[in-house]
Formats: C-alpha cells, structure tokens, sequence
C-alpha cells in the first residue's frame, strides 16, 4: 500500500474543498460549453463519463433544437455515447466504427394523443367484431404496458381525461411551470416503477414509455396504481367488494388473467363512478363498460365471447334445485320455532297485532270518513289552527318613518318632481304633524335653511310651524267627507271602464230623498229598531269632528280581524293607526308579502304612540279564537291589554250558492262570521271578568248587513248576519253587558271590496235607483265615527245600531233592477263593439291584428344594451366651475387617490346586477341577460348555415330572444340569488339538513373481514395493534383486515344544523364562463377564481382592456397589490385537513392554496406581473377597508402610484358552525319558525335582528393618483379622501365591536376654529409659498450662470450647453417637487397631525367641504343587536362632535340586508355602493328595515330609511366596517366634481375626449368578452423580454412598449 503524507492528506483536502466550492459557487455555463464543442469544434464523437446519461441527454436536446439543420448541411454525423447504456459502442466491442444516430422523425402537424391501455402492440385499427378481430376468450394475456400507467398516474395528476394528453408533450410542459405538481408526478412514477430514467420529466411521454418497457418487459400494477385502484373500490363500489372479488369477475365473466386485468383497472382509475354505486349489478355493468372499451381499443371480439360463454353453460335440472330449496327452508323454518320455544316468542305476535291495528284503523277511518262526509274538505281545512305567538310582528318606528317622508319630500320638490299644490301641502303637514317629535322639528327647521325657492321656503316654514305647535298635541284620525261617486263609461270601441269621480255635494250630508238612506243611528223601542235624531246628531257631529279637528283614538288598544286587501278592515286599520290606537291585526294568510303589506300601512299612516302588533289566525279555528284572546290579555307571556275595541270584521266569499247548494264552505263561512264572532265576544268576556275588568266594558262593532237574502244565492250569509243581532237582545238577557258593549253596523254597498269589486260597474245605475253605494275609505269613516266618545258611553247603556245602508233594503225587486243594469251596460257594449268592428272592416283595417303587430313591434325594440357603468361627467359650466373659484389650484393631484375601478362577485352576482337588486329590487333587461349569462342559463351562439347568431339556452340549444330573456329566466334567477337555502351544489354536497360528523365507538364484536392493500392493512395494525388482525389474500397481492372487539373507530353520522340559509353566488357561476382554464381551476382555491373574475372586471370598469397598459405610464414597481382575505383559502384548508385525514385524494402542493397572501400572488402571476409593494391585508370582516387603507398610504408615501384593493372570502360549513357557535349568526330554524323568508332575514337596524347572514364572495377596487388616473383617461368614481383604521382598548373578546373608530373626530377645542379650515386662507398662503418657489428657481438660474463661468475658468474643455442644460432640468424638477409639497402642505395635507383640525373635518374641507356635507353613511350593519348600536352610537357621536348642525341628518344605508355578511369583502362592495350613490344620487333604503330599533331614536344625526330616496346628489360619504381582533375602519369619499374644480378646463376638456374613447374601446372589449367567453386572459410573459428583466428593474424610466 502505497503511503500518503499528512501534508498531501491536506493539500487534498484542500484541493476537493475549494473544487466544490467552485462547483457550488459558480454557474456551470453548460449552454456556452455546448455551443463551443458543437459549433466551434464540431465534435462528432462526444462520450460521457459518470453513472448516468444526463449530459447526452442535454447535448441530444440541443442538436434536436438547435444544430440539426447545421449538421444536415454540413453532413455531420454525431455520436452521443454513455457508459451506462452504450458502453460496447465506447469500446466499440460490437465491431462497428461508427453508429450512425437514428435520423429525427418528420415533423407533421397533429400531436399524437394518448390512447385507450392497449397492449396488443400488434393491433392495427380496433375491430371488436368480424375478420381480423380475436376473440377475448382465445386472447393471450399481455402485461399492463408502462406508457399507459404513465398516462393514467399524469392524468390523474391533472384531472384530465388520458385522451387529452399529447404522447409527444413532457411532464415539464405538461405540469405548465408547477414545479411542486412535477415533483409530485416524478415522485408517484418511481414510487411505481422503482426507477426512472434520468431527466425524466423532459422526455416526450412515447420515449419514456418506451425506457420503462424495454426495462419492465412483465409489469404488472405497481405501488401507486395499485393504491389508486383500492381507493376507487373503497370509495366508489359497495362495502363487501374488494380487489380480489373484481379481478375474479374480470376472470370469471371475460376471461382475463393478470396482465389483462391490469389493464381494465388501470382504465378505472381517471374516469371512476360519479356516485358510489349501490349494488353488485351496478359494478358489474361498471366493470362491463370498461371491458367494452378496453376490448375496442384492443381490436378483440366480444360478441364471439359471449357465444362461446354462453355455449359452455352448464345445464341445471330446476326441479332438483327447487327441491334443495324448500329442503332447506324447512329446515330453516324448524330451527326458528325451537328458538321461539326456548326463548319464549311468539312467532305470530305481529300478525296478531297488525290485525287489531288494522281493525282500530278501520274503526278510525270511518270516522274520518263520517266526520268529511258531513262537514266537508273546505270545512276540515278552513277550522285549521294557525295562531303562533312567535310569527308576531310588531310595528312602533312612526317617528323613523316620518323623518324618511320628510327627506324624501324635501328631495322631491328640491328635484321639481313634487308640485307643492293645496291637497299636497295639506296631506304632508297632517301625516307629519301626526307623527311630530322635538327630532322631527329640528330637521324640518334645518332643511328650511337648504331651501333656495320662494315657494319652497314658505311650505317648510308653514310645515316647521304645524308640526312644532303640534309637539304637544295627541294623534287624530282626520279626513276630507267629499268622497268619489261611481261612474262607468262605454268607450266607442265598446270597453267598458269603471272609474270614480267628487261627488256634487258634500257626501255626508247628501239628502237621497229619505233621510234614513244616509247613515243613521237607530235604537229599539218595544218592537222594532227606529231612527234615533238625538244618537244620530251625536254621529253627525262626530263625522264632523273627524273632517275638522278628528278623532283620537290615543292609548285605546283595538283588536281588528278580517283586514285583508281592498277590504273596510283595511281602510279602518289605516284610521285607527293614524288617531293613535295600538292595534293588534291578524290575518289567515300569513306570509312575508303580507306582512310586508301592514308593515307599509303602518309606515304610512301610524301616529305618535300608535302600534301595529300583527297575528296569524284562522277565526274559523275555535282554537285560535281562545289562543288569540289569551296572548292579548296573558301579562306575563302576551300583551298584556285590556281591549278598548273589538272589531270581528272576518268573513269570506261564498257567492253563487242557492239554497239546493250549501256545501262545507258556506258552512264555514257561517263559523267564521257567527259561531266564532260570538265565541270571540265570549272569550273577551272571560278574560276580563277573570282580571276584574269590569268597570271598562270592550266596545264591539258588530258587522251586519241589509242583505237579509235580497240578493240571494249567497249561501248561509244572510242568515249569519241576521243571526248576529240576536245579541241585541242578549246583552239584556245574560250577564255579560259589564263586560261587553255592543254596536251593531248594517254595511250597505260598499265599492272595491273583495266581495264587491266585481259589481262596481253597476253602481252608478244602483245609484239612479236611490241606494247610496259607498267606498272602501267612506265606510270606513263611517264605522270609525262610531267610536267616538260619546257614542261609545251610550254603547255602555244599550246597544245601538246604525244604519250604513244606503236604503239598499227599501227598493222593492232589488235583485230584477241589478239584473236590468247589467243587462243594459253589457247590451250597450256589445253594440258598440259591433259597430266599430264594422267600421274597421270598411276601412280595411282589423282592430285585434293592428293591436297585436305594435305590441309585437314595441316588444322587438326591446334589446339589451349592457354597459359597464361609467360614471357620467358633470357638466363643466353648472357643476365644475361654480366650484373652481374655492377649490382651482388647490390640491396636489399626486398626492389624491381615486377609484378608477371596481367590481365584485357576490349573492347578486356582479356590481351592477347588485345594484339593481340593491336599488329597484328588480333586474333589468340588461340585469336579466347579464346574470344569464353569469349562471349559464344562456350562451351565445355564432351564426351557422340559417341558424342565426344570437343567445341560446344552455340546456336546450333553442335560440333566446333577445327581449324575451327577462320574461324566461327572471323567476329562476331571483330564486337562485341573494340570500336563500343553502344549495349543496355550490359547496361541494354540503346539506346542512345532513351535516356530516363522526363520532367514536367501540367494536363490541369482531366485525367481517374487508380487503385493502398491504401498506393500508399495517397501518391499521399500526394505529389498532392487537385489535385489529391481518393476513395476506389467497387469490391477489391484497390483504384481508379484521377489527376486533375492542378497536376503536369513527362512524360518520348526519345531524341536522340549524344553519340552513346562507347569501350564495348565483348558482351555475363557473370560472370557464369567463375563459378561466381548467388548470387554473383544479390547481386554486375558489377564493382565487372569485378573485381573478373580479379583477378582469375591475380592470375593464376602469376600461383597461390589457393589463400591461399601465406599464405605459408607470414603472413595474410603480403597481402595487394589496389584495387581501379575511379566512384565505377555507376550501383548501378543508380538504388539506378533513379530506387528508379521510384519506382522499388531495394535491400535494395544497399547502400554498390555505396562505391568504397566495390569492394576490396569483393575480400578480396570471394578470399584472407587478413588481411593486405586495401588503396582503388581513382584518377579518373590516380586511377590505383595511386593505383600502394600506393602499392609500402606498399612495401618498409615493410607493405605489396605483393599487389593486379589496377582499375575498368563502362560504365553509365549518366556519358556518363556529360562527354559529359564537351566537354571531341568524338562525335559521328559529327564523322559519318566527315566519321569516330567507331574503328578510338580515334586518340591519330592525329591532327584530337576531344575527348576521354568512355570504361570501369577492369585491375589488383600483385606487391610482389623480394624476395618473387622469393622465390615462380613467374613469374617476370618487375621491378617497380619507381612510382610517383603529384598534379598540383593553378587553377579552376578541369578536366584541370597539369605538376606536371615533378617533377619526379627535381635535381638541379652541376659542376660535382654525384659519386653516378656510380654504380662502389657504389659498393666500399657497400664493405666498408659490411667489417664493418662483423666486428660488429664479435665484437659481441667476446662480448657474455664475457657476458655469467658474466652472469654464477652471476647465478648458468644459462643455457649459450641457451642463446649463442639465441643471436647468434639475432646478425645474425641484421647483415642481416644491410646488408638489407646498399644495399637499396647504391643500391635501394640511390638516394632518393638527390638534385642532379632527382628520375627518380636515379632509373634507380640503375639498371645501364640511361635515354637514356627508349626505350618506353607509354602515357595517350586519344586523347583529351589538353592531348597530356600537356602530350608530360611532356615527351619532362623531357627527355631534365635529359640530353638525341641528337636524341635519345623513342618510343611512345598510347594504347587507340585500348582501349578507361576507366577512372581507363586505366593505369593498359597501364601497361599491357609495360610488354608485354617488353617480345616480339615488339612496337605496333597507328594505328589511320594518320596525326600527326603539334605542335608536335618540341618534339625532341619522336617518333610516327603509324605501329609496332620489336627492339631488351626494357631495360625500362616509363608510364604516368593523372586523374580529379589534379591527375597525373608515373611509371619507368625496364626489369627483370636486376634484375635476381643481384642474382648468382645458385639462378636463383632454381628460373627457380620453375617457370617451376609453369607454368606448372597453364596451367593445366587454361585449366580445361576453359573446366570446374570454374575458379572462392568462398572461404567460411579463411586460418585457426576460433577458431584460434586471435592466427594466433598474431603470425607474422603463415602460411598456
């Protein structure tokens, strides 16, 4: 052995260290090594030494790509040699000098796809039948070849189909750059195969497959395939099949052995069941349909093997094996009985007791058939309970809606929409003087200083007057007694039209011959009811009190039935609620419709004090009679009243049955306007008698009619109102007269009413005959004079009746009159339609067709003219330059952030079909095909042969008329948008009715074995030990596992959460609508794919139609992303957690998806390639403020001149249970139970709210200076002019709201307000600071020419041109970046870090501004109890102390009621809204907003609306969002007109040519993206070549050519 010195020991290792690290430290320059032994040397002969063939394959590459044609010229013939596959050639051990490498395949133009597993390599075409095609059965068996296992282990991989696959691509071109995707399918091929060739991921597919054939000749499935096939089988097929059980089927039924076998389980695995099929039949047919195919591509027979099976069946005698059967069944049936007997059951025990069930069920049945055969189906249903106590609704708010009908007002007439006439001024000031509180005053009194007409002025100071004086005063019921009469016309064309006009004289006085056929009051004598002077002067002086002072009805509690619509009871509730009465409802038909519909009775006519408390109730239902009586008057667990009034005026329509036809409704009918009235009185009487009231007798209308069968065929109706005056006489007879008081009223005809409308054409030639008819509002006025005083206390004594029938009962044949009426409008009409039928006809014309064609014609004008929405330019002359004499000059455009951009993706699908649903509650057209399109209800189609190109439906393939879109689909998109049950197929399957959990058990014996693999079976083994056995199957490679008693397992089950309504996306969005690939879609997260739909619309909003434009006017660094979310990627992190521990397929690099900063980074990647500030915002619900914010100091701080802003967040069933947990969310069960549709359970602000509604989805904004945003042509929304975010203070909640925002008003107080407010002294020091930047650059210049003669004096070759030249520009730069900061010093920023001057004040009075001028506010709301008052209170408190005037009062708005809640986003689509505010001036109210919240009364500065309200323009806003972890945030917009004042006319002039060509390039752009599904556009290079990558870096003058 030969010996080493130390010091050579040492130089050695010194030598190997300092090699490697010149390995590691420099690059290899392969690409430059190459090109000189090819190009320069021409090596022919090029031998590598090492283990592998890496460099041969790198050098064959390159002659491939880049010398082939150069060798071919020059007839050079390489030879690329490896010890480890042609070490012979090296020592040219086969006697050959030179190997002639294979000459490179013709290139042709169809990419070779990946086929079928066919591993016949003999097979031509596929022949599954006749010559040439063998038989399955005489087939030899072939292995599994490697190309197809490699095929299926990368198209499972990229969840595509094997036939989608080109065998000519790599993985690397195939994975699109995924380096994580490529590991992974590196990783899954030699966990498969053992061992790959070198650089495998850069061979063609064919070539790989070929280098894992030649070194795997008999491969069967591997690791890998065979885990993916178990897996199938366990997922997809039923429990009791097992690999084992489907390859002897395979055998059995096919004849397939392994190799064959292989193959068909291969086929399996990229294309398994869609659903677990259910039994052997299904798998059969399964695993049947995949020999088929496989057999197909394998050019086998298959119908010959079928004969053959089928000739080979073994014959079987029947008898015998029927016999074996019922052998055994005795025997079966012999060993039941001895258990019987040992046990001690009786086997005939059931049939036993089925047979008295049945004779019980027999008994009851014929009951039921007794009970229905006498009373009826409409009786049966009609007596059905419906009361529920917790459907009630209560209505109180009469002081939030009279602030609302005064702003609306005050709009109305501002915009010239309202004319300020008599009957107006009259109807205005008694509905507010009604409802008139010390607020309501204030705000009159302040929106008289905003008057700025004449006319105007003297209306609100006649309204302020009333209203004030009647502060103190109780509500009156007061209404005009010149009531409309009947008339009905007969046109030429013989349409017969009823309408009503002013009667001549005054209605309640009008003499009809007898005085006793106007309303009377009569009393009984001994016999009979007679006219009553004195009791009728009391009645006619109510009337007159009612048209003059009115009638009050404050503090009495009135309960009222049968106010459905158009009926007296309708109109009486309206007259009840305007004298003040606190009125309880009911109605049987209750839904959301119709307590919307007493909601807006209430909102118009409730007074001061008044309450409207509405019930479900069947007054058929005697239980819902005592039911109803008792939550009246229950103290602890109902109302709590004592009724003053009862009015039953409940009944339904029976007309048309005659004697012979009393059927089960009459007879209910007779229930509800009898039986139960008097049952109703009764239970009244008990429960006062019960609580002692026995000195305030309940007043009860009683209702009568003079209808004692003169009309006829009107069932049992006479006969229950004549009944009813049997208690007349009862009142005297039995002892309830303390209790009770009672009035009797004989309704006479009455107009317009459900059981009257259809004879109103009749009523003016009723009139003729001397009956006066009257309307719904005159009876009703009749009936409430009854409850005057007076009348009421004689009540007390004896009962009354008064006589309200228009002396119907004194016209002799009334019935044969009515029929002559009819007769004679009908008779006339017909003659007249005759005759200009006729006429037409002479004229050449027809009526019905000229009709028709100009519907038809006025129907096809209508077409869809979808726009993006810009915001229309005000006009220079009266919107901008009133303001350029304060604000030209002012501000620093480099120093204002604008939104140039927005848009989203939410329950209403984009921000301009939310604003629709937000603003009108309706879509448009426009809206309609819009969110078509959206849910893939409609696609367009190209012009093909006669088919012309337009809209067809998706499912159908028929074309869609373009006007036809909104009648179609409207009723479809409503019920699948916006808040509504939660639908699985948005969330993968997730049923909240079937919420899956797991729950632990323990095996109590040992359970049937099951098969799986070998590696699954050890880990069971691993994680059960003893508990669990294994062994090796007989048949295959897999093993059997047994659980024993003992072993602990997790069994999933189904509960049922209450959770069940949720605001979703519009179902069947799809990210391929807008031309997202399906690689994108299978790699992201979904928030990713809301995300890049909103920012491809945000970007067209700003009509920017290619990304890389920006890169025009800015550096790359320049664009900044501050796109954030709130929870990230919860899809990802559920299946990287819930699906991983059920072991389920889950990609490997699903990690990155669950990062909340990957969402913007995908965006940056696939869009905008910005190497500007990257700040993901994370604030929980307030993330998109938050990320707004970080914009805008991005912006100001000059890193960023445009940001990409917003938020997005998903819908999860997990985050759905914790926020459950929380008590954070709206019930749902408890909602459905109360009576609450889905759409109105998110109610901001009412006094009902019980939780935010969960949403989800994306919102978006691009925030740019105003110079950039201009320079562009950018459309401008609106002016950031201030955002702020705010922590809170010490506590331990972490979900609990905060008053941090309030800082944003911080200033302490001074004697005076600071001249830096006015803007006109802002102005004198800007033009002082101005003179003296002039003169530093003068100072300047004059310096330079000295400098430049020292500088010549010293230096001979000194060039002075350039160097003037030179500094000039510099001194020009810094006279500008002195100008910049001396208007954000004095105009944008002024205001900042003063003690005196509150950040908000400040950044409104930049724009000469106030806080008086925030007209909106648009609030959290969430609809949460402790949001809006926490939020409110903010609001209430910083407008008090930035010293809003009195009664000036912003408009509140609260979005969410439309939206849900969808935690991030939920500002950027509140932020949204205001823009649109602001471009329309339209104020959208709160539609869910029905009683407002009593404590928030005392928030003087802010009114709630809950109906629109059209102003005359928003000049500012402000927007508050509130977020988990003590987030909360502001942000102050400005309206653009303000910003447009600062710039001369000549510049907006410029802007606004830019801004029309902009819009006008980007509605083409957005139409052929809607017809051509393409909106969405990947980028797949950067704004500049990537070789000048880090010279575009560099340089900050760089721009996108």
């Amino acid at each position: 052995m030969t010996s080493v010195s130390d010091e050579e020991r040492a130089r050695t290792h010194t030598l190997v260290l300092e090699l490697l690290a010149h390995q590691f430290a420099y690059p290899v320059q392969w690409i430059d090594t190459q090109d000189a032994l090819l190009g320069e040397e021409k090596i022919e002969r090029f031998v590598e030494i090492g283990p592998s063939n890496t460099l041969t394959g790198l050098a064959k590459q390159t002659i491939q790509t880049k010398y082939q044609d150069h060798d071919t010229a020059l007839s050079i013939r390489r030879q690329l040699l490896s010890i480890k596959q042609t070490e012979s050639d090296i020592y040219y051990a086969n006697g050959v000098a030179v190997e002639v490498p294979k000459q490179a395949p013709a290139k042709t133009d169809a990419k070779p796809t990946a086929p079928a597993p066919s591993p016949e390599p003999a097979a031509a075409a596929p022949a599954p039948s006749g010559a040439g095609a063998r038989s399955i059965a005489t087939a030899e068996d072939v292995p599994v070849k490697s190309e197809d296992i490699v095929l299926t282990i990368i198209a499972q991989k990229l969840k595509k189909s094997t036939k989608d696959i080109s065998l000519s691509s790599n993985i690397k071109a195939l994975v699109g750059g995924r380096s994580t995707l490529e590991n992974e399918i590196v990783g899954d091929l030699l966990s498969e195969f053992g061992n790959l060739p070198e650089r495998s991921e850069e061979l063609s597919l064919t070539e790989l497959g070929e280098a894992l054939n030649s070194a795997n000749a008999q491969r069967r499935l591997g690791k890998q395939t065979n885990t993916l096939v178990q897996r199938l089988i366990a997922a997809s097929m039923p429990g009791d099949f097992s690999m084992t059980r489907v390859r002897k089927y395979l055998e059995d039924r096919w004849g397939f052995q392994v190799g064959r076998q292989d193959s068909v389980l291969l086929s399996a695995i990229p294309s398994p069941p869609k659903n677990r099929l259910g039994d052997p039949k299904e798998v059969n047919a399964y695993l049947d349909s995949l020999v088929k195919e496989y057999a197909q591509a394998a050019g086998l027979a298959l119908e010959e093997a079928l004969q053959q099976q089928q000739q080979s069946a073994v014959q079987v005698n029947p008898e015998a094996i029927n016999a074996v059967v019922r052998r055994q069944e005795q025997l079966a049936e012999q060993q039941l009985k001895v258990y019987a007997q040992f046990l001690d059951v009786d086997l005939h025990a059931d049939g036993k007791s089925a047979e008295q069930s049945e004779s019980a069920m027999s008994a009851l049945q014929k009951q039921l058939d007794l009970w229905v055969a006498e009373h009826g189906e409409a009786y049966a249903s009609g007596i059905t309970p419906v009361f529920d106590a917790k459907k009630l609704r209560e209505y109180s708010s009469y002081w939030t809606w009279a602030l609302q009908d005064l702003t609306a007002t005050f709009y109305d007439i501002s915009r010239g929409t309202l004319n300020v006439d008599k009957e107006v001024i009259a109807d205005i000031t008694y509905r507010l003087a009604n409802k008139s509180s010390p607020p309501l005053v204030e705000s009159i009194r302040y929106l008289l200083t905003q008057c700025h007409d004449e006319k105007s002025k003297a209306f609100f100071q006649l309204l302020l007057n009333t209203v004030a004086q009647s502060i103190g005063s109780i509500p009156v019921f007061k209404t005009s007694t010149n009531f409309l009469g009947p008339r009905t016309t007969i046109d030429e064309l013989g349409n017969i039209t009823y309408s009503e006009h002013p009667r001549s004289e005054d209605g309640s006085k009008e003499h009809l011959g007898e005085p006793t056929r106007l309303p009377h009051i009569k009393r009984k004598n001994d016999k009979e009811w007679t006219f009553d002077s004195a009791t009728t002067a009391l009645y006619n002086k109510a009337i007159d009190q009612i048209s003059s002072t009115g009638l009050s009805l404050a503090n009495k509690t009135i309960l009222l039935t049968g106010a459905g619509r158009n009926s007296i009871g309708e109109e009486l509730l309206k007259g009840l609620l305007a004298g003040g009465a606190q009125v309880i409802v009911t109605t049987n038909s209750f839904s959301s419709k119709t307590a919307l519909k007493y909601q807006k009775i209430y909102q118009g006519h409730g007074s001061k004090g008044s309450k409207l408390v509405l019930v479900p109730f069947n007054q058929g239902s005697q239980q819902d009679v005592e039911s109803l009586v008792d939550y009246i008057y229950n103290q602890k667990q109902g109302l709590g009243w004592d009724l003053d009034v009862v009015i039953p005026f409940a009944a339904i329509s029976v007309t048309g049955r005659q004697i012979d036809e009393i059927d089960s409704k009459s007879e209910i009918a007779q229930r509800i306007m009898l039986t139960n009235t008097i049952r109703l009185l009764g239970a009244i009487k008990r429960h006062k008698e019960a609580a002692g009231y026995r000195t305030r007798p309940t007043h009860a209308i009683l209702p009568l009619s003079p209808n004692h069968g003169v009309f006829g065929g009107d069932g049992l109706y006479s006969e229950s109102k004549m009944a009813l005056e049997s208690l007349f006489a009862k009142w005297h007879s039995e002892d309830w007269s303390d209790y009770l008081s009672i009035c009797g009223t004989s309704i006479g005809w009455t107009r317009g009413t459900g059981l009257m409308h259809q004879n109103d054409t009749v009523a003016e030639g009723v009139e003729k005959l001397g009956v006066r008819t009257f309307s719904r509002p005159e009876m009703a006025l009749c009936i409430l004079a009854l409850l005057s005083r007076p009348l009421v206390e004689f009540s007390q004594e004896e009962p009354l009746y008064a006589d309200f029938s228009g002396g119907m009962d004194k016209v002799p044949d009334f019935p044969s009159e009515l029929n002559a009426i009819q007769d004679n409008i009908k008779s006339l009409s017909e003659i007249r339609r005759a005759v200009a039928a006729e006429l037409a006809l002479d004229n050449g014309s027809d009526l019905n067709a000229t009709k028709s064609a100009k519907n038809e014609q006025d129907a096809m004008k209508k077409r869809a003219k979808i726009e993006l929405g810009f915001p229309t330019l005000p006009n220079y002359e009266t919107e901008i330059q009133p303001l350029r004499s304060q604000l030209d000059s002012m501000v620093s455009l480099e120093h204002t952030v604008v939104i140039v951009g927005f848009s989203e993706l939410g329950p209403c699908g984009n921000s301009r079909t939310r604003w629709e649903m937000e603003a009108y509650d309706e879509l448009s057209l426009e809206g309609c095909t819009e969110m078509a399109w959206i849910m893939g209800l409609i696609k367009y189609s190209k012009a093909s042969g006669n088919k012309p190109a337009g809209w067809i439906d998706v499912k159908t393939k028929e074309p869609v008329e373009e006007f036809d879109v909104k009648k179609r689909y409207e009723s479809y998109i409503r019920e699948h948008t916006g808040i509504r049950l939660i639908e699985p197929t948005l969330f993968d399957k997730y049923n909240p009715e079937k919420k899956q959990m797991a729950q632990e058990i323990v095996v109590q014996e040992d359970l049937a074995p099951f098969e799986t693999s070998k590696d699954a079976a050890l880990s069971f083994k691993r994680e059960h030990g003893d508990k669990v056995e294994i062994f090796p199957g007989v048949e295959s490679d897999s093993y059997s596992v047994v659980m024993k008693k003992g072993a602990v397992i997790h069994v999933p089950k189904a509960v049922k959460f209450r959770q069940t309504v949720a605001a979703q996306i519009p179902t069947g969005w799809d990210p391929r609508t807008y031309g997202i690939s399906d690689d994108i879609i299978n790699q992201v997260d979904p928030v990713t794919l809301y995300t890049l739909v909103t920012t491809v619309e945000g970007l067209l909003s700003a009509g920017i139609t290619d990304p890389y434009e920006i890169y025009k006017y800015i550096h790359v660094s320049e664009l900044g992303n501050c796109f954030g979310s709130g929870l990230g990627g919860t899809n990802s992190s559920e299946k990287m957690y819930r699906d991983r521990l059920a072991d389920k397929p889950v990609q490997n690099d699903i990690l990155q998806e669950t990062f909340l900063n990957t969402v913007g980074a995908w965006v940056n990647m696939l869009l905008l390639s910005s190497s500007g500030p990257n700040k993901t915002s994370v604030g929980a619900c307030a993330t998109s403020v938050e990320s707004l914010d970080t914009a805008y100091d991005l912006i100001l701080a000059g890193k960023a001149k445009m940001c990409f802003v917003g938020s997005v967040d998903e819908f999860s069933e997990y985050t759905s249970l914790e926020f459950s947990n929380m008590k954070a969310t709206s019930n749902a069960e408890t909602e459905r139970e109360a009576g609450r549709d889905p759409k109105e359970m998110s109610r901001p602000a009412a006094s009902s709210r019980k939780g935010f509604m969960e949403s989800h989805g994306a919102g978006l904004h691009i925030a740019c200076t105003a110079k950039l945003a201009i320079e562009m042509g950018l459309p401008i929304y609106g002016v950031i002019a201030f955002t702020g975010i705010s922590s809170d203070k010490v506590g331990r909640s972490v979900p609990a709201p905060g008053k941090g925002v309030l800082s944003n008003a911080r200033e302490s107080t001074a004697g005076f307000p600071s001249p830096l407010l006015d803007i006109e002294y802002r102005r004198r020091q800007i033009d002082i600071r101005r003179q003296q930047i002039t003169n530093f650059r003068e100072v300047e210049l004059s310096n330079l020419e000295d400098t430049i003669l020292h500088l010549m004096a010293k230096d001979n070759h000194f060039n002075p041109s350039e160097y003037r030249a030179y500094m000039v520009k510099q001194i020009d730069l810094k006279f500008q970046m002195q100008e910049q900061d001396m208007l954000a010093s004095f105009g944008n920023h002024f205001w900042r870090n003063h003690p005196e001057i509150a950040p908000i004040k400040g950044a409104l009075a930049t724009w000469g501004l106030s806080v008086d001028d925030v007209t909106v506010a648009s609030f959290h709301g969430t609809s949460t109890v402790l949001n809006e008052k926490n939020e409110c209170s903010i609001i209430q408190n910083q407008l008090s102390h930035l010293g809003r005037t009195k009664g000036s009062r912003t408009l509140g708005v609260f979005q969410k009621s439309v939206t849900g809640h969808p935690k991030g986003p939920a500002s950027s689509w509140m932020l949204n809204g205001c823009l649109q505010i602001m471009s329309t001036g339209l104020v959208p109210g709160n539609r869910n907003l029905d009683n407002l919240d009593p404590g928030f009364e005392q928030y003087d500065h802010i009114t709630f609306l809950n109906q629109n309200v059209q102003t005359t323009g928003i000049k500012a806003f402000s927007l508050t969002s509130f977020g988990f972890g003590q987030k909360g945030g502001q942000v102050i917009g400005v309206h653009p007109k303000y910003l447009f004042a600062t710039i001369p006319k000549d510049v907006f002039d410029d802007y606004a040519k830019k801004l029309k060509r902009r819009r006008a390039i980007a509605t083409v752009a957005f139409h052929e993206a809607l017809l051509e599904n393409n909106m969405f556009v990947a980028k797949d290079d950067p704004p500049y070549d990537v070789v000048q990558e880090m010279k575009t870096l560099l340089d900050p003058n760089a721009r996108w050519e």
